[in-house]
């Protein structure tokens, strides 16, 4: 068989494949979002960590009493049973406080433009961000790895 006649499946698969993707601001047809868990159903939430989370996760939860964030701002998280509770895990992008205007601005010029490296092309913010980065390590620290 010619390589040429090997490509043509290949070819059409990524085709199809590519027509399978909804255009951008459709909703995918494979989710279902009126299958998400109501945030007032402890016993629901509770279930859904144990299955796919983790005990430890779910066993935390019950120790706090149950509750479920719904919305979150500044150091503030507020929950399903009307409570606002100060955050002081402050980590990553929190230390300035849930969705930070300057974040958040930011985060939204990411995603109009570029929501997701594809990992395989260089990625000039991501050479930036590293470079940003490297500058504020000890020497011979110059190197940055980039997880979710």
């Amino acid at each position: 068989m010619s390589p040429d006649t090997t490509a043509v499946p290949a070819q059409q698969a990524q085709t199809e494949a590519a027509a399978a993707v909804p255009a951008p601001g459709t909703d995918h047809p494979a989710i279902d979002r009126t299958d998400v868990a109501d945030p007032t159903d402890q016993d629901d939430v509770l279930d859904l960590y144990l299955r796919h989370i983790g005990s430890g996760r779910a066993v935390m939860g019950r120790v706090l009493g149950g509750m479920s964030e719904v919305r979150s701002e500044g150091p503030w998280i507020h929950t399903d049973d009307g409570r606002s509770v100060l955050d002081f895990g402050g980590y990553g992008v929190f230390i300035l406080g849930h969705r930070h205007p300057a974040v958040v601005a930011a985060v939204h010029r990411q995603i109009d433009t570029h929501p997701l490296a594809s990992r395989v092309f260089l990625e000039p913010v991501a050479a930036r961000a590293a470079q940003a980065l490297a500058a504020h390590t000890p020497p011979g620290m110059d190197y940055v790895h980039f997880v979710n």
